[in-house]
């Protein structure tokens, strides 16, 4: 399975979510990838929505399958002789490894992976040999768990990085992207940052109307090119067009996410922000409306 595998504090679904689209179209018009699955973290209204293939939640019946599938046959293990007693996964775990499965039950051939919250010890950091590696938005968010610092949490978020995988990253604070270029080098790992892809510059998109937005697809551009020239067949055409690109926009869809919705004569305007780094930009999408 191709993989790109995606951590980071803000955008890392929306950057996931650009990724799938851009994929998608390109298998439509070259016949790679076929199938593409994508893992997201959290959900916003149905546990299924983290488990998709081609942009659309496994049905009912397939994760009812896959998970119990999964569960018996942990279930069915004896536990190892120096553990007291059995240990099941935890719930973000054991969701992850159903995702996997599901995946290679339903023959994908590239994959997206969102991290949860962290990286180096995340339970998604499994992935061995990752097409490529992104980093979204950095800033301090499960400080409890990664540490108190930016510079903490961009090494913890920069344990995705494996050598032979090109790595990805928006432009961070200077912190954050001394520790993310230190991680790198010790990891023997090619770093990139990017600004915004001139192709999107003068992109008029209503995703778009949020600024951050042209800075997550920027990175899913870069992933996405990376995987195509690296993996994909001989006999397909590697390049990501201007017209997959233009579709993979289009079809974009992350609901929840700079989100307006109309309902008679009240407008709601939506948004996941959750820590006061993700609060500025929203806050700026609201007051442009």
């Amino acid at each position: 399975m191709n993989i790109i595998h995606v951590a980071g504090t803000n955008g890392k679904g929306s950057t996931c979510a650009f990724s799938s689209s851009f994929l998608c179209s390109h298998g439509e018009r070259t016949g790679f990838p076929r199938k593409v699955g994508s893992y997201f973290s959290p959900q916003l209204i149905n546990i299924r929505e983290r488990i998709q293939i081609n942009q659309r939640p496994l049905s009912e019946i397939s994760f009812a399958k896959y998970f119990f599938e999964v569960y018996d046959c942990i279930a069915a293990r004896p536990p190892p002789p120096d553990v007291g007693g059995r240990q099941l996964p935890r719930y973000l775990q054991i969701l992850f490894i159903v995702a996997f499965h599901a995946f290679v039950q339903e023959g994908v051939d590239v994959a997206v992976f969102e991290t949860h919250n962290g990286g180096e010890f995340d339970s998604t950091n499994v992935i061995v040999h990752p097409a490529a590696t992104a980093i979204t938005s950095l800033g301090l968010d499960h400080v409890e768990v990664l540490g108190p610092t930016l510079s903490d949490i961009a090494r913890h978020k920069a344990g995705i990085f494996k050598q032979g995988s090109p790595a990805f990253s928006v432009r961070q604070d200077a912190v954050a992207e001394e520790a993310l270029i230190v991680r790198a080098g010790e990891k023997d790992v090619d770093l990139t940052f990017l600004d915004i892809d001139p192709s999107l510059l003068e992109s008029t998109y209503p995703i778009f109307e949020a600024a951050i937005q042209r800075v997550n697809c920027s990175l899913a551009m870069a992933a996405v090119r990376a995987l195509l020239r690296d993996r994909s067949p001989n006999e397909t055409d590697p390049s990501l067009t201007q017209n997959d690109i233009n579709k993979g926009i289009k079809n974009f869809s992350w609901p929840g996410r700079f989100e307006t919705i109309i309902k008679g004569d009240s407008y709601w305007f939506v948004d996941c922000a959750h820590n006061e780094h993700a609060i500025v930009p929203t806050t700026r999408w609201f007051a442009k409306q």
